[in-house]
């Protein structure tokens, strides 16, 4: 069995508490992630931005994770936006990726130039549902994604998997059955 990792935010309407409580209540462990890394059979985990922060977002409190694997890094941004970005891009955190899971779905607030000139990605994948109301990811999101040479995918169309040796990585589309 896996563990719930979580950055000790209440959520809203107390939402990210009941998810804790399910969570345990099944046996499933809850850790509360601190900045770091965690060596998981040859992956490194690298916690980027974790914490619960009152005066932010719910989006902006997500955890960001960097995992890399041999030389392949892939950015996993959660939910953030803008001042997260802006944060972690100023950082001096090595933010080099080969895929970036974009955050907020790829929505006009996230996915800023300076965070991607960061991260440098190869891929961008959008995670986003089918006819979702919202319109994500917005077009002007990819457009920049492309503008720094990185292919895009969206998980609209069917899951998005990467597979890598440590050495490289291929991201391929699997279709919905």
């Amino acid at each position: 069995m896996g563990e719930l990792w979580v950055t000790g935010e209440a959520g809203p309407g107390r939402l990210g508490d009941l998810l804790r409580e399910r969570a345990r209540a099944r046996g499933v462990p809850v850790r509360e992630l601190a900045p770091g890394a965690l060596d998981m059979g040859g992956v490194r985990v690298e916690i980027l931005r974790s914490g619960w922060h009152p005066a932010r977002s719910t989006n902006d409190n997500s955890l960001v994770l960097r995992l890399v694997h041999g030389k392949v890094g892939i950015v996993l941004a959660g939910d953030v936006e803008a001042l997260a970005e802006a944060e972690l891009a100023q950082s001096s955190r090595d933010l080099r990726a080969d895929v970036l899971k974009a955050g907020h779905h790829g929505s006009r607030t996230s996915s800023t130039d300076a965070f991607l000139r960061a991260v440098r990605p190869a891929h961008v994948v959008f995670s986003v549902g089918a006819h979702n109301p919202f319109g994500f990811p917005h077009p002007e999101v990819v457009d920049r994604a492309r503008s720094f040479s990185a292919a895009t995918w969206r998980t609209d169309g069917g899951a998005v998997t990467a597979i890598s040796d440590g050495h490289r990585i291929v991201l391929q589309q699997v279709p919905p059955e």
